[in-house]
Formats: C-alpha cells, structure tokens, sequence
C-alpha cells in the first residue's frame, strides 16, 4: 500500500503591489485596512468630535485615504464638523441617496480596471442611520458595508465610519462588520444596553 501524503494547506502568497507604505501609525492605532469603526453614544457625546479626529489629526488617520466621504445631515453647519467639510466639502452629502453609493462604486472600479497607483478611500455616515432603514431603503449602504474592503487594490487603506444615537437603529448586517466599536457610557435606555451586551458580551 502506498504511503499517503500529508494534507498540508499551502498559503497563497499576495499580489505584489507598488503601492508605498502609508506613515508609520501609533501602536494603538488598528490597521486602516479594512478598517469599520462604529461610534454609539447620545447627542452632545463627542461623535463628531471623534470622526474630524480619525480624520483629520496627523497622530491618527489624517492625509492617509485619497478621497474621503461624509454622508451627515449637519455636515454643512455642524461647528464639529466645519473642518471636515471644508476640507472634504465636494465629497459631502447632506441627504443619503443609493445612488451616490453606486456612483462611488462605478468611479472605485474605473480605478481599478485601469490600474490606478491609489484607490484608497473612507467613507462616513454620521447620525443619517435614520435614513438608512433595515428594509430595501438604504440596501447599497447595507451591501457596501458587507464589502467595502474589496473595492479598492491590495495595500491601498480603507475605512469605514458608521455613527449613531441608538444602537439598535443600525441595521444587523452593518453591525455584525463593525471591528472597532467606540460605546459612550451615557447610554440610558436599558434596552439598548441589553442589546449591546448580548451581542458582544462574550467577547469583552
């Protein structure tokens, strides 16, 4: 009888890339690729205050992404978020729409098709969840949520930021992706924190 050879699973090595190294990060800091932050806390919590931080302060994230996108009801007169709009003010939108979503996509995979040097990309949806329902309205944001990382080339940084007053108002398909999860501890509704608690309980 022969003797068999082992089953070993070989690793499939990645692309090659010229991409060049983003800046060196504090070790704290998670990789921003494939990055999906969601904030929950109360109004008046520091959310926005958060978000222009990850955004725009060199000790973060700042200068790392090529095109950064605000999805935010008060983006244009939140005093929180003037900076964030002045800089990013032409990738900003006041109301959700699926179509600026497909319109990103298509714009993401002309890139790629062509070989671009830097698809890198964040998007932000601060406090418009109540626009992005759990049913058909709001689905392109729930299916790029699910695959957001995929549409940029290997070694070019992504990032997601999804932000809320309520936990529960955020569709389970986008919390089930989130990696980093910032939870303020002015949350009230014991509702919401039997929520939390079931979900990530385990694993806190």
């Amino acid at each position: 009888m022969s003797k068999l050879n082992p089953l070993k699973i070989l690793p499939i090595n990645p692309e090659k890339t010229n991409r060049k190294k983003i800046k060196k990060l504090h070790p704290n800091l998670p990789s921003p690729y494939g990055l999906f932050i969601m904030i929950i806390a109360p109004i008046k919590c520091g959310k926005s205050v958060t978000i222009s931080n990850l955004c725009l302060n060199d000790n973060f994230y700042n200068d790392i992404f090529r095109d950064i996108h605000i999805c935010s009801n008060t983006i244009s007169h939140d005093l929180s978020s003037r900076f964030l709009y002045d800089k990013y003010k032409n990738t900003c939108y006041d109301t959700y729409d699926d179509g600026i979503i497909k319109t990103f996509l298509k714009t993401q995979k002309n890139r790629m098709d062509n070989g671009d040097s830097d698809t890198s990309f964040a998007w932000v949806f601060d406090d418009i969840l109540g626009s992005i329902s759990k049913g058909r309205k709001g689905g392109e944001a729930n299916f790029f949520a699910t695959r957001f990382r995929h549409f940029a080339n290997r070694g070019d940084p992504t990032m997601m930021i999804f932000s809320t007053q309520k936990y529960l108002s955020i569709n389970s398909i986008i919390r089930n992706q989130a990696n980093v999860i910032l939870i303020s501890g002015r949350i009230g509704s014991a509702r919401e924190i039997q929520a939390i608690e079931q979900d990530y309980a385990d694993i806190v």
